[in-house]
């Protein structure tokens, strides 16, 4: 009997998470013996592959299965390899097979899987020495009439020795020096990639995060030594350690289990098993026990089921009531319980999902915390929905849910409804801890603790800080705790509506600046800083305790007039460190009460690292109090404490907090002869109730990163701000709807000091506030639109084409634009405008945009080719296609038709075959509300999943509706998906990179998102049609399935090649024997057998069978097999033992687990036995047996009816008897 085990491990998940595989014999290394030389290689003796790049890090990782481990004892067969001849040698090297243990072989590069159990099906390879290679060597390669190319590394090698007609043997080339990995090895690939180029290079066992084949010189070597099978005590302890690390126990281990009967919590019965077999265990290793070597095997088999059983015990979270705690709180340092919890019953008008962060901060939560109002905002309620196994998280105080996220790094958001259902599941890293996943959060990933401001974000399920506990809340705590809520959530929400209000009437009044004469300046507002001018106007009156050494020495910079200078704020330690916000005095001359900050960014660096975004105004009675700043802090005795600082002691010697502000920084800055410098100049407003001579600037946090810091300017200007009453917003409300609002603040705070916030209170004041709002007149409206006529008017052009306005037509917009403003000008000239002017002047220019917009020329229903408009030479002039037939799969929308340069180095050019691909063709439908496109050659519309908010686009079967916007530039468009919002990516957009089309969250000009509409003519239409088509093959060599959706023809040639149907398979041979297609016909919907002629290229020329494009009648359901030969229009998961090419097509071998069928291929079923020699036969390594066919593997449950073999059943109330896939699930039908 044989035992074998994983070692090594942190958590290996079969069944379920946590849970340890068996398999056979242990072995260990010495690593102090020589490794073994190539001419040293055995077949059949078991090895262990240590990567070279490993022993060059001055580490140690060994392969095991196709990833890796650090220890050199408790080898279970994943780790042991063996060599197994291939009875043919090439250069002189025997070829091999790699085999592992477990019987597996290292399975062909592009194959499904990295193992295999088919030899026919395994990858050849040699064992070589290496001949170290330069990864810094460089040539430049010229070539008559070019502009010369540089390579580095291995390609510089490749195109030397092309230059000089050169041998060059790459199968033993690596990066590795072999000084740094003694005793290194290549493991290559037995043949070149390209066997008719001598220059080819060779693919190798590669050593990453996981074991690969490919051609990275930085990973392809090893360091082969001999595998020594362990004894029974020796197995015991390689056994114990799969589940204990060396140098853990196994409390430590599963510290984070949590036994009982709750939700989450772990069996204690099958706890106890474990506990009690690991100390028979122990006893055995630690020599307090003699068992005979049946009795220590017999430990070695009940180990790893029984540590099994527990840790896949879990509870399941059902539905019910939750405090839900992070990874965070129990395994780092100064953090307080870690619980989730709304922003929204924190702050009134947050929206995020936020955890309990560090101890002693505004949010706290720990684990004994009793039942009282401050836990409310912790609870969950778990809700199942209508989808097995997903749940929607209610908050218990706020009654919101925890929403949807469709990007990274940004904040998880509460919603008012359930709009994302999670997956509740066992972390596979972090065994004892659930994870929280969904398909509306991108990526499917998982509920994160981010550090940065104690928010959720999210990121890999199985990282430690997206890994919870569960506390369970009963229903008589739940019930508790409902009463509890009340009051507070009163004095929450009126608190919020509180600030919402005073906020609006504070960006409501608008203040100039005035100048040195006392009126009204108009150069302040300017982007540049020629005047010398406005309150603070020398050092004098302005100082910074808290001034750079270095750069911040001269404070008198800041007014110089040279924006080539700049003042810094400290960036050091030490005695010049300010732990706490930077800050600026100014000493007036006179008391003001409002006053407008203009700040100008330095040249040099990133500007706005240092550049103020918010900040905090305070005002001093007494001149003294520009001298306070830190204080040292004293111990219990009066002492004090050195370097330890009391940065904000100056906020309680005599300064109060006058009003905040927000600095914009929208101006662009002007040199001294009025050109853009490239920086900009910001603008902060802060305006207060009681006049001051003596302000302190606090800067809160910076324009990039919204944290305090340093900061630094090359100029600054401070002029006193006059209420500009014909200008401010307030001005146009009526001023008994403004008195009742500031009554209605009043009577709030006065309700709120007390904490009894009523009903009444907060619905008198939303109706109170929802009237101001009701009559402010927001100017700002008429800007936007202004602002996009404006861009229109600069980037639209008149013409003839589509993408191109009518003429006259940017002349009517201005002239309706011109009006509007004028009209405005005459009210605000001599008061403030009201909420009924402001509309009607938003009407007429609303009225004159869209007017203007109604004389783009916009295409019509018709064939056409979509093509990008973008500046990004990889993209540009490409047009819209389609690689296959699939609805299930995300990246099957593509560019194509353009290639490289025969003759410019970085430049492309159209494809000579450009215009003869009939999946480049789109039928473009003018419908309400945009258009829809619709391929020619496979049926399908252009469409984007919307359920799941991915950003790759979709093909579907039916219509979906994209706006067509103009995206200001000449002739090119924006296709705006449903609900276009910016998280919602609702752009289509092409990238550069994967050459796939998919969403994006901006589109305008010339960027990725422009396209324009090429009509298909006539004689374009008729070429195709008479001429016939190209279609793209997987491969220029090789057999190859193929399923097309339309009817076809074609001629069989050396440029083309044949398509066959199956006639059967040998029983002798096991050959499958193939008929050519006689009367070149090929049926829609049927698979074939394609063979490439010997100069194909890499497609293959059909012909329609229809001279009107419209009789095309594309098809993407399969027809029945013919003689166990399936067509495919999707990805279908192959069950085992199916037939399928080679991942070299040169032979049919079985299919393994993993391996699918591409869309527009197909697979063999059982076959018909036959003694026929056929046309053509392709040698296959077993009899096909499995009668069971594929299934559709979609990215999702595909609904409607479907037969085995994919085919849709639109009749489904009169379904034969017969197994059918029914929105995703089998259901037998009698």
């Amino acid at each position: 009997m044989k035992h074998v085990y994983q070692t090594m491990m942190t958590a290996c998940v079969l069944t379920s998470v946590g849970a340890i595989s068996a398999s056979a014999d242990y072995w260990s290394v010495t690593v102090s013996q020589d490794p073994v030389e190539a001419t040293e290689i055995e077949a059949g003796k078991q090895y262990v592959f240590q990567s070279a790049a490993s022993a060059k890090a001055g580490s140690a990782a060994y392969l095991f299965g196709n990833q890796f481990i650090t220890s050199t004892s408790g080898f279970n067969d994943k780790g042991v390899f063996s060599f197994e001849k291939a009875n043919e040698q090439v250069n002189g090297n025997e070829v091999y097979y790699i085999k592992c243990q477990t019987g597996e072989y290292v399975a062909l590069p592009g194959s499904a899987s990295f193992f295999t159990k088919q030899v026919e099906r395994a990858w050849k390879v040699v064992v070589v020495e290496v001949e170290e290679k330069n990864p810094e060597e460089s040539y430049d390669y010229v070539e008559d009439g070019k502009d010369p190319v540089k390579y580095k590394g291995i390609d510089a090698y490749i195109w030397r020795a092309k230059a000089n007609n050169e041998d060059l043997d790459l199968q033993k080339a690596s990066y590795i020096p072999t000084n740094a990995a003694p005793g290194e090895l290549i493991i290559a690939s037995a043949y070149p990639i390209d066997a008719k180029n001598k220059y080819s290079q060779y693919q190798f066992l590669l050593s990453g995060n996981n074991a690969s084949i490919g051609t990275d010189y930085n990973q392809n070597a090893w360091i082969l030594r001999p595998a020594i099978k362990l004894e029974a005590r020796e197995a015991l302890e390689a056994a114990m350690r799969e589940i204990v690390p060396e140098g853990k126990t196994l409390e430590e281990t599963i510290k984070n289990y949590r036994i009982g009967s709750g939700s989450g919590e772990y069996d204690a019965t099958k706890h106890k098993a474990l506990v009690d077999l690991w100390k028979k265990a122990k006893d055995v290793t630690d020599g307090n026990s003699n068992l005979p070597e049946a009795e220590i095997y017999k430990i070695i088999d009940e180990l790893k089921p029984t540590y099994n059983a527990f840790v896949t015990a879990i509870n399941p979270l059902v539905p019910g009531y939750y405090i839900i705690t992070n990874w965070r709180g129990e395994n780092e340092s100064g953090y307080d319980g870690t619980a989730l919890y709304d922003q929204g019953a924190v702050k009134f008008g947050a929206n995020g999902l936020s955890w309990s962060g560090k101890e002693k901060d505004e949010v706290e939560y720990y684990h004994n915390d009793p039942i009282s109002y401050n836990l409310a905002k912790f609870v969950w309620e778990v809700i199942a929905t209508d989808q097995e196994g997903k749940f929607y998280f209610r908050n218990l105080e706020t009654g919101r849910y925890i929403g949807p996220q469709p990007n990274y790094y940004r904040n998880i958001t509460m919603t008012e409804k359930p709009e994302a259902a999670f997956s509740i599941g066992a972390n596979a890293d972090e065994p004892g801890y659930l994870t929280f996943t969904s398909d509306k959060l991108v990526g499917n990933g998982g509920i994160h603790a981010q550090v940065s401001g104690y928010s959720t974000v999210v990121w890999t399920a199985n990282a430690k800080p997206s890994s919870w506990h569960t506390r369970t809340i009963t229903p008589e705590e739940v019930k508790q705790l409902m009463a509890l809520i009340a009051q507070p959530k009163r004095n929450v929400e009126l608190t919020g509506l509180v600030e919402k209000a005073k906020d609006a009437i504070k960006n409501g009044n608008v203040y100039y600046p005035l100048g040195t004469d006392g009126k009204k300046s108009e150069t302040a507002l300017k982007g540049d800083f020629n005047e010398l001018d406005g309150i603070v106007t020398s050092k004098d009156q302005i100082s910074c305790p808290m001034a750079d050494p270095d750069e911040g020495k001269d404070i008198n910079v800041l007014f110089d007039k040279d924006l080539s200078s700049f003042f810094h704020t400290t960036w050091h330690g030490g005695e010049h460190a300010w732990n706490a916000h930077h800050f600026f005095n100014f000493k007036l001359n006179e008391a003001v009460n409002s006053i407008i900050v203009k700040w100008g960014e330095r040249l040099v660096g990133n500007a706005a690292s240092g550049s103020p975004k918010q900040v905090v105004l305070w005002g001093a009675k007494d001149e003294a109090a520009l001298d306070k700043g830190k204080v040292q802090k004293v111990d219990e005795s009066g002492q004090p404490i050195a370097d330890q600082y009391d940065y904000d002691a100056w906020k309680k010697q005599g300064w109060e907090p006058l009003a905040t502000g927000t600095f914009d920084f929208k101006t662009k800055m002007l040199t001294v002869d009025g050109t853009e410098n490239g920086r900009k100049v910001g603008f902060a407003t802060l305006a207060f109730n009681e006049p001051h001579k003596y302000l302190r600037l606090e800067i809160v946090n910076r324009m990039d990163n919204n944290v305090s810091g340093f900061v630094y300017a090359n100029e600054l200007r401070v002029y006193k701000g006059e209420y500009d009453k014909l200008n401010s917003p307030n001005s146009g409300v009526p001023a008994d709807v403004m008195q009742a609002l500031e009554q209605a603040i009043k009577a709030a705070e006065k309700e709120l000091a007390a904490k009894a916030a009523t009903e009444a209170t907060i619905e008198n004041f939303k109706k109170i506030y929802d009237k101001f709002r009701e009559n402010y007149p927001d100017a700002s409206r008429i800007t936007d639109v202004a602002n996009i006529i404006k861009g229109r008017l600069e980037k639209a052009q008149e013409g003839d084409g589509l993408g191109y306005y009518q003429n006259g037509a940017k002349t009517e917009l201005q002239a309706a634009h011109d009006k509007a403003i004028a009209d405005l000008k005459a009210i605000t000239d001599v008061k403030a405008a009201t909420v009924a002017e402001i509309n009607n002047i938003v009407a007429q220019l609303n009225a004159a945009l869209t007017t203007f917009e109604s004389k783009l020329r916009m295409p019509n229903t018709g064939l056409y080719m979509i093509q990008s408009e973008s500046s990004n030479k990889r993209v540009y002039h490409n047009v819209l296609a389609v690689r296959n037939s699939s609805t299930t799969s995300n990246d099957q929308v593509c560019i194509a038709g353009r290639q490289a340069s025969a003759t410019t180095t970085g430049e492309f050019e159209d494809a000579p075959d450009r215009k003869q691909h009939l999946d480049y063709f789109w039928q473009v439908e003018k419908v309400d509300g945009g258009y829809t496109f619709r391929n020619i050659f496979n049926g399908l519309y252009l469409s984007r999943d919307d359920k799941k908010k991915q950003r790759a686009m979709m093909l579907s079967e039916t219509p979906y509706v994209f706006k067509v916007e103009f995206i200001n530039f000449p002739g090119a468009f924006r296709f705006v998906s449903t609900d276009p919002t910016e998280d919602n990516y609702p752009y289509v957009n092409a990238d550069p990179s994967s050459k796939t089309i998919v969403t994006w969250l901006a589109a305008k000009e010339n960027d990725n998102s422009a396209f324009s509409f090429q009509p298909v003519e006539a004689d374009q239409l008729k070429e195709i049609l008479e001429n016939g088509f190209s279609y793209t093959l997987a491969a220029k060599e090789g057999f190859q399935f193929i399923t097309l959706p339309i009817d076809a023809e074609f001629d069989a040639d050396e440029n083309n090649g044949n398509f066959y149907t199956v006639i059967g398979q040998k029983a002798d041979t096991k050959d499958v024997v193939l008929k050519a297609v006689g009367d070149k016909k090929l049926k829609a919907g049927q698979g074939y057998v394609f063979k490439p002629g010997t100069q194909n290229k890499g497609t293959v020329t059909l012909f329609t069978t229809t001279k009107d494009i419209k009789d095309l009648k594309p098809t993407n359901k399969p027809t029945d097999p013919v003689n166990g030969l399936y067509g495919t229009f999707d990805f279908v998961q192959l069950p085992e033992n199916n037939g399928q090419f080679s991942p070299d097509r040169s032979k049919v071998v079985l299919s393994e687990q993993g391996d699918k069928a591409a869309p527009n291929t197909g697979y063999f079923g059982k076959l018909p036995e036959t003694t026929e020699n056929g046309d053509l036969v392709i040698p296959a390594n077993q009899i096909i047996t499995l009668i069971k066919t594929g299934v559709l593997a979609p990215a999702h449950k595909t609904k409607g009816t479907f037969t085995l073999s994919g085919v849709r059943v639109d009749d489904v109330k009169n379904l034969p008897a017969g197994i059918y896939v029914i929105n995703g699930h089998k259901v037998i039908v009698k």
